[in-house]
């Protein structure tokens, strides 16, 4: 398989290296669980409820729009111990509600294991086991991409859509409420995405560009100590874009990703698509969630006007670079937008 991301694994910085004993603990209850879980989940074949897929370009906030919806308590959500159960989504709902969900707690004996209210993350990774996770080790058990990337047509035809409705499905039959889960992933072919999920709400989240450079810059620097290898999401133009320096690599990123996602949105009804500003949902989140009621509405489902949010959150919208490093991203990104924009 023709991955980046494997190719440079033993490349991450320390604190970004992978964690072995966990991989072999988690291969081991894969062997145990799996095929248990298969014939469970096999019961399920699509969710009842409109699953949310929420997609945008790396480091544009969408870690914490998840936060954000797991805090208002209305959506199941994959969180960093469901995701250690990927290769067995039921089975794994079932444990999550025994040592989270307040239901089952016996005289506190679990108490302190259901914080939901963080809104911090490391590079899209949260702490806790009840925050989101993003859930990448199940969505490629039925995509034939192990990195994030546009899949051609024949990729497309390799996608278990029937699997994949099955798990999601599982997981909701379990939580009992509409899935909400990052799918940047598969976000270059949201039309086929929307093909296997047609009552589906595809969520755009979009920030200022300046910044979404910036942290991709601080981004690579991080985990792999270096600026010169490539991070995290790769659009249609990545073969184009690996031959250029690292700045118009990042700026490129971030333009074509926007654009792609852009238009698969187009094909896809409107009353199934949202695009959100990451600077006005923390501005007033409250707006978000009644526009987000008003999609589910529409798509026949209720979401509860009964939730609580924080009134506002200070957007993480400063500069953390070197100035010349940051104008040569924002030269790169207006050499995209002089390129392939119509004046």
């Amino acid at each position: 398989m023709d991955s980046i991301h494997i190719d440079h694994l033993n490349d991450r910085t320390p604190r970004y290296s992978r964690n072995t004993q966990l991989e072999q603990l988690l291969k081991e209850l894969h062997t145990f669980l799996g095929p248990i879980d298969e014939t469970i989940s096999s019961r399920f074949e699509r969710p009842q409820w409109p699953p949310l897929f929420l997609v945008g370009s790396p480091r544009s906030g969408t870690t914490f729009i998840m936060q954000l919806l797991n805090t208002t308590g209305q959506f199941a959500i994959p969180t960093n111990l469901l995701s250690r159960f990927y290769y067995a989504p039921y089975l794994g709902s079932k444990i999550q509600q025994l040592l989270i969900d307040k239901k089952f707690d016996y005289n506190n004996e679990m108490s302190g294991l259901d914080e939901v209210g963080r809104f911090d993350s490391d590079l899209g990774k949260t702490a806790g086991m009840a925050a989101p996770s993003e859930f990448l080790y199940f969505w490629r058990r039925f995509l034939p991409n192990y990195d994030p990337q546009y899949l051609s047509p024949a990729e497309e035809d390799q996608i278990d859509g029937a699997g994949l409705a099955s798990g999601l499905a599982a997981i909701e039959a379990v939580i009992q409420k509409p899935l909400a889960v990052k799918a940047f992933i598969i976000q270059y072919n949201l039309p086929r995405l929307y093909n296997i999920f047609a009552n589906g709400l595809f969520v755009q989240v979009r920030r200022n560009p300046l910044y979404v450079m910036q942290s991709i810059y601080q981004a690579r620097n991080a985990f792999y100590g270096t600026l010169d290898i490539w991070w995290s999401v790769k659009p249609p133009e990545f073969d184009e874009l690996r031959q250029l320096d690292a700045y118009h690599q990042i700026a490129g990123q971030v333009y074509f990703t926007e654009q792609a996602i852009t238009a698969g949105l187009t094909q896809i009804p409107e009353r199934n698509r949202l695009i959100v500003e990451y600077e006005e949902v923390c501005k007033n989140p409250g707006d978000f969630y009644l526009e987000l009621r008003g999609k589910y509405e529409a798509n026949g489902y209720l979401l509860s006007g009964d939730v609580s949010l924080p009134s506002i959150f200070a957007p993480s919208n400063e500069v953390r670079i070197p100035k010349a490093a940051l104008k040569k991203l924002m030269d790169a990104y207006d050499t995209f937008i002089n390129k392939y924009q119509s004046p």
